[in-house]
Order: structure tokens, then sequence, then C-alpha cells
């Protein structure tokens, strides 16, 4: 049994994140077919909730539709109470959608010490605003107006990345920058390639 790793992926929306996380997962359990996985989609696990009846999922629905932020709160406790049901001791982590502020960041920080996980990479999947205003737009989601897009780039810039950056600076943390603004083969055989000699 390997030690389990914790991967944690950022990046501008529209970078393809999933896409790598997808394929990140399919080679580390090649790479080490003993350890189980756990993935937390913060886009996923919120879709999920809302579906759901309550009055908290009434509230946190209303602020989606109007096309707020969810507070640190929300999210948190969901990021919180996913693990503590999911996540296994061997266990190998992927997060997707947090952090998203510094406020997130202390608790991912708390998470790790919980859980005593030390292998942590940071896999930030970078692309420029226009390409990220392109592959948005191609996308035909019914929120992704002109403004929403805009407002998306804003928002990782002035909150996102400063979060990250949060933790890379803490001892712990593998950082990659990888470009995301290849093909989907290309990007993750660069990724590989930056990760083998530690997995």
């Amino acid at each position: 049994m390997h030690t389990p790793k914790t991967f944690i992926f950022s990046g501008i929306s529209g970078s393809g994140k999933g896409t790598q996380i997808e394929l990140l997962k399919k080679y580390v359990k090649e790479q080490m077919p003993n350890n189980g996985e756990c993935a937390f989609v913060m886009g996923d696990v919120l879709r999920s909730f809302v579906k759901g009846e309550g009055y908290a999922q009434d509230m946190i629905r209303d602020t989606m539709n109007r096309g707020e932020l969810i507070p640190d709160y929300v999210s948190g406790g969901l990021f919180v109470s996913s693990l503590l049901r999911d996540l296994h001791h061997d266990d190998h982590l992927f997060i997707d959608g947090i952090p998203r502020s510094v406020v997130q960041s202390d608790i991912i920080m708390s998470m790790l010490k919980f859980y005593n996980r030390s292998d942590v990479f940071i896999i930030n999947i970078g692309i420029g605003a226009e390409e990220a205003k392109k592959r948005m737009s191609l996308r035909k989601r019914h929120d992704d107006t002109e403004e929403a897009i805009v407002e998306r780039i804003k928002f990782y810039n002035d909150e996102v990345a400063p979060a990250i950056q949060y933790l890379k600076e803490k001892s712990g943390f593998t950082y990659f920058e990888i470009d995301g603004e290849r093909t989907i083969e290309e990007i993750h055989l660069d990724l590989v390639n930056r990760l083998k000699d530690i997995l």
C-alpha cells in the first residue's frame, strides 16, 4: 500500500480541470492499484445538494440562481461533511473547486492535519483570459453569459489565485503550473511527466 496522495486542482473555469482529474485518477490507479480514491468536486456536490428539499437548499439555490458566491460556511461545510463520509485512510484524494478563498485554504490545512496527510500537490491548469472566454462561450451553458464569464475570470484572479498562493507558501505543498492551452493529451502527458518521479 502506497502513502495516499492529495491533489488540489485549480484553474479558471473552462481550463479543463475536470478532464485532467479523470485522466490522472486513471493513471494513479494504474501506478498504485491497491489504493482507493476519493474525489471532491465542489460544483457537483453543490448541484446535488440543491436538488434536495429544505431550508438550506432553498437558500443556496437562490444564491446560485442570482449568480452570487456561496458563503465559506456552506462550501466549507459541504467539503468537510463529504470527506468525513467518503474518505478512507488509503484513498488518494482529488479536489476541484476549493479553495476559492483564504478561509477555505485554512479549512484545507485543517483537513490535512486531521488526516495526517503530507503528500499534497497543487496542480494549476493555466489558460489566459481570452482562451477562457472562448471556451466558456463554446460550452453554450445558460449561465455562460458574457457578463458572467468576465465576472468568473475576475473572481478567479481576485480570490482564487490568492487562496492558492496562500497554500503554495506553506510547507508540505508541491506546486505545478501546467500550460492548459494545449491538447488534452499534451496536458496529461506533461502532468504525468512532472509526477512520475513522485508517484
